[in-house]
């Protein structure tokens, strides 16, 4: 698999290494709903449904490890958007 760094890159480096939600769970009670896994199998189970994709045979591992990389990028992204938008 070759890849290419692209401008997209610059974007990720300004993304903090990690979350923390210590703060906003003692000061205001928040606890998540979901977690990454649940968060990636609703998505999954989201797109297979509007795509109305009917699984012809098994996925090969690469193909399952390129989809759950993809699935979890996409949660952290979204969980990421909506622990920005409630503390702005």
């Amino acid at each position: 698999m070759n890849h290419q760094i692209d401008f997209r890159q610059k974007i990720v480096d300004t993304w903090p290494e990690s979350l923390d939600d210590s703060l906003a769970r003692k000061d205001w009670g928040y606890s998540p709903k979901f977690n990454i896994n649940e968060l990636t199998k609703i998505m999954t189970n989201l797109v297979v449904k509007k795509s109305k994709m009917k699984p012809k045979k098994k996925l090969n591992k690469n193909k399952h490890l390129i989809l759950y990389f993809f699935f979890n990028l996409i949660s952290f992204l979204f969980l990421f958007f909506l622990l920005a938008t409630s503390i702005a």
